[in-house]
Parts: structure tokens; sequence; C-alpha cells
């Protein structure tokens, strides 16, 4: 970039982890606003809220299972992931397609509606 004498914009959220403090010569740090974040990234639309949601009924549905039965509720490494990754498959494709919409006001088509 820097021979070919080009720039480029990078935009970031106002996380720490994002500041940069070294002077990039070909790069152009651009800071979003304060509270853009849910506006601008799907994910933090409710993509992710839906997620964790799911992901809260597995447990609680875990937890009293296992009051129920009176067998003592554990929880390894891989059963946390194992339910985090069912927990993502639980979140229903209108729920992504409408915070891609939502955010970047843009009209996606979803294939299941068009099949």
């Amino acid at each position: 970039m820097q021979n070919q004498s080009r720039k480029v914009a990078l935009i970031l959220d106002l996380c720490r982890a994002h500041y940069i403090n070294i002077n990039l010569t070909n790069v152009e740090p651009f800071y979003l606003p304060p509270n853009t974040t849910s506006k601008t990234q799907p994910l933090d639309a409710g993509i992710i809220n839906s997620m964790k949601c799911n992901n809260k009924k597995r447990l609680i549905h875990k937890l009293l299972l296992s009051y129920e039965t009176k067998i003592e509720f554990k929880l390894t490494l891989l059963d946390a992931l194992n339910d985090i990754k069912l927990a993502w498959d639980d979140v229903k494709q209108e729920t992504v397609f409408n915070c891609f919409n939502h955010c970047w006001e843009i009209k996606l088509v979803n294939p299941e509606n068009d099949a």
C-alpha cells in the first residue's frame, strides 16, 4: 500500500482493545461515535442476545431436570461448548435477516420465504 501511495480507512468501535497507539502511514483509523454499535453491527443488534437467551433456556431446563430427579447437576466444559453450539443452532434465520436489515437498511431476501 505504501509503495502504491494507497490509503485505507479502518473503522473501529470504541472498545479499548481497538485503540491504536502507533503511527500507521497508510491506515487512517476512524472511531464510531459512542452507543452506535447496536445500530451498525448486526450481531450486537440482537443475534448474540438471541443465542444467549437460547443458552440460558437450555441451562435452566437442565437445572430444573436435575432438581426434579434429585441428580447432582454437573456441567463440564465440553457440555457448555455443546450447549453453546446448540443454542446457536436454535437462532432463527429470521432473526439474523432482521438484524442485518435493521442495521444496514438493505433488503436481504430470505431463501426460506422464496422456496
